[in-house]
């Protein structure tokens, strides 16, 4: 979540500011049931996470140390753990102060676990660095998508086209625009919209009622719902602080790295786009290869979800080639701290693994 907008920046990131549920998980929660999971100071570890996503949306385990560990990997701290759910915090997330491995930007720096083409916030360059604010435009539109799609359902045909619609947005727009493999995990994270925020999960409703707010909040009526975005009456769409809605219940069952691979390969497989990035409007530059499943730039129709999950393996594991310095480097200490989380959860899952 996300997790600031559920795309898998979503829980980490644009919902730093929720009211996560009490490990009690009751069957209904109220907001004396709430307590929050992550520290108030803005900086968190890798436990805290991990147990975090489990117990507010009911995440499997394996899919919860995978987006812990990867955001962790290339934007904080392998040795302490440590990773700031904002800005560049090094002195407080870095074993050694950021001397001599450098700084540790946080989940806002850009092109790492915050990419392009996000469902209402705007590419970096296009609105100077400000990545992270709402903005009320982009949601009115997937409104409008989930409403000629699904009825006004947030739903996974809803999500699909608009994910879809951003991507040619961008590309069509952002001179700038990079697009590589691990873009993939922003239609994981787009899978919470349906999967993950309505009531008892995918059994539920992904209505505008539970993703937004739906009247201006006042004392006794405070704001709840997801995205925080509050209708004007106009068409247009302002924002308040994204908060879990009173008295919602997550999944009844856990949500899974295979359940997550594939509505990926759902996503992407009704709308494939190239990966690539713009040298300018109008100038893409299609990357070629990467791993078993991605060739000429793109991912073959016959791809199967499994396939998808053991590609999500290789982006987590791997170093991807990409322009400009799109694609952060890992380190062999940082390599090494994601194989030893991550191998025991892809274990039985018929991926080929890396050996430490």
């Amino acid at each position: 979540m996300g997790f600031q907008e559920l795309e898998l920046e979503v829980f980490l990131f644009q919902h730093r500011e929720m009211l996560p549920m009490s490990s009690k998980l009751p069957a209904q929660m109220t907001f004396e049931d709430r307590v929050r999971f992550l520290s108030h100071d803005g900086i968190t570890n890798l436990p805290e996470l991990v147990d975090a996503q489990q117990n507010l949306y009911n995440l499997g385990y394996g899919l919860a140390v995978f987006i812990a560990v990867r955001a962790i990997a290339l934007d904080g701290d392998v040795v302490t753990t440590k990773i700031s759910i904002g800005c560049d915090a090094t002195s407080r997330t870095a074993a050694d102060g950021g001397l001599l491995l450098g700084p540790e930007p946080g989940l806002n720096a850009h092109n790492k676990f915050e990419a392009d083409t996000s469902l209402t916030r705007n590419d970096f360059f296009l609105a100077d660095g400000d990545n992270f604010s709402f903005n009320g435009s982009l949601f009115a539109q997937m409104y409008n998508t989930a409403k000629e799609t699904s009825n006004g359902n947030f739903d996974r045909a809803a999500i699909a086209k608009y994910r879809s619609d951003r991507y040619d947005e961008s590309l069509n727009t952002n001179p700038n625009f990079y697009f590589g493999p691990k873009s993939l995990l922003l239609y994981g994270a787009a899978s919470f919209v349906y999967e993950n925020f309505p009531v008892f999960g995918g059994d539920g409703i992904p209505d505008i009622d539970t993703i937004s707010s739906p009247q201006r909040p006042t004392l006794y009526s405070p704001p709840s719902q997801f995205f925080g975005a509050v209708d004007n009456g106009d068409g247009t769409y302002s924002h308040v602080p994204e908060r879990i809605p009173a008295n919602w219940s997550n999944r009844r069952t856990a949500y899974t790295l295979p359940e997550i691979a594939e509505e990926i390969a759902y996503q992407y497989g009704n709308y494939p786009k190239l990966f690539g990035g713009n040298a300018g409007v109008g100038n893409f530059l299609a990357l070629e290869s990467f791993g078993d499943l991605i060739v000429n730039g793109t991912i073959p129709s016959t791809a199967t979800a499994g396939d998808f999950l053991c590609l999500l393996y290789q982006l987590a594991v791997d170093n991807v080639p990409g322009y400009a310095s799109n694609e952060p480097q890992l380190t062999l200490q940082a390599i090494t701290f994601i194989l030893t989380n991550i191998n025991p959860v892809f274990e039985n899952q018929g991926c080929e693994l890396k050996i430490i």
